[in-house]
């Protein structure tokens, strides 16, 4: 079974965009399109599942976790 756990803290793409570029040491460059019809304008995940499966909860906030794992595929 495959199972997305989200912390439930909104993050934007520029906001994670703007993160990934900071840990890499480069800014990114962003585009912008049109909004497709079935684009999700926002989506923030409950972490209500991670709790009750695993029955813990989210301690690392994001951008400490992508430090984690840049360092790790280094």
């Amino acid at each position: 079974r495959r199972v997305l756990f989200r912390s439930g803290r909104p993050t934007t793409i520029i906001e994670l965009a703007n993160l990934i570029g900071e840990l890499c040491g480069r800014k990114p460059v962003i585009g912008f399109a049109p909004p497709r019809a079935d684009d999700i304008r926002i989506s923030i995940g409950s972490a209500d599942r991670l709790r009750a499966d695993l029955g813990i909860a989210c301690s690392t906030d994001l951008k400490d976790g992508l430090r984690v794992t840049f360092a790790s595929l280094r």
